[in-house]
């Protein structure tokens, strides 16, 4: 290889380039907090706005902005903002099956104890166990 391909490929013995290296640092993701969301979805519903003009007036991507919209209308937005968690209604149904099992243990135990009350009754009153 010959001194000018060196150059040309950068690997060249000059120790300064002659076209100065351009830097590119990549940016940081904005955080949005919830207020900022709110404010923003609500921009998307006045007369005249659009998701995608408001999307684009702020500088996020369109599909964020319907996925905040989608996220307000199932409540989470809020439930972020004051700190409660939310749940798919897939995990809320199973939960509700867990409740309804537990009820149904519950009220077994329940009828088994009042059973075995009853029971120790009846045999104290014919004095066959100490009191």
């Amino acid at each position: 290889m010959t001194n000018n391909a060196l150059s040309a490929a950068g690997g060249g013995g000059s120790t300064q380039s002659p076209n100065p290296s351009v830097v590119i640092v990549p940016e940081r993701r904005k955080r949005y907090s919830t207020q900022e969301k709110l404010e923003l979805v609500r921009l998307t519903y006045l007369p005249g706005n659009t998701v995608s003009s408001v999307a684009r007036a702020h500088g996020i991507a369109p599909s964020v902005l319907f996925r905040w919209r989608a996220l307000d209308k199932q409540g989470a937005l809020t439930a972020i903002q004051t700190g409660e968690g939310t749940v798919s209604a897939k995990k809320y149904e199973a939960a509700l099956e867990e409740i309804k099992r537990l009820q149904r243990l519950l009220g077994q135990a329940t009828a088994d104890n009042a059973l075995l009350k009853d029971a120790v009754e009846y045999i104290q009153s014919k004095k066959w166990i100490a009191r």
